[in-house]
């Protein structure tokens, strides 16, 4: 497996959707340890590892250096409405329901300004990566996993619904 933390992390995703529970968090400890080397370099500085690191330590109720990385992730994108409801959740977690509420309301704004159904999906991204080198059968779970997501947005799409 490559140093690639959307690998491990998308590995993490699909381990946790079939119930294995240990190997998961085998597999988002390897992806938050690459995010935050990551996260240190020129090239890796930016929302995307810091924003995916810290759910990564949040599903290991990492919940300190889930929030630091999720107001890193802000300070680097303001104006990125998911950074923003991490950031909610992540203070929520953390006791601090002042700084949930405020970003919550900054979430709220961003996403009236530019509905999600335009936004990147990193998720997706990472499911990809892990496809390319995971095993038969997860490959196919994999396949499965994102087939169904694309099938739950083309329905929410043409009902007129916003993601």
């Amino acid at each position: 497996m490559p140093d690639s933390a959307g690998a491990w992390h998308g590995l993490a995703i699909c381990y946790e959707e079939t119930g294995q529970k240990e190997k998961s968090l085998e597999m988002y400890r390897k992806a938050l340890q690459l995010y935050l080397k990551d996260a240190d370099t020129e090239a890796g500085r930016g929302r995307k590892s810091l924003l995916w690191g810290g759910w990564c330590a949040m599903k290991l109720n990492m919940d300190q250096i889930a929030l630091e990385m999720m107001k890193k992730a802000v300070e680097e994108d303001p104006n990125y409405a998911y950074a923003h409801l991490s950031l909610a959740i992540a203070s929520a977690r953390n006791g601090d329901k002042d700084q949930a509420r405020i970003s919550k309301k900054r979430y709220l704004e961003l996403v009236e300004q530019e509905p999600y159904e335009k936004r990147e999906c990193e998720g997706l991204e990472m499911l990809n990566k892990a496809k390319q080198y995971a095993s038969e059968w997860l490959k196919s779970f994999i396949i499965s996993v994102m087939d169904r997501y694309r099938r739950d947005m083309e329905i929410c799409l043409n009902s007129g619904q916003k993601q």
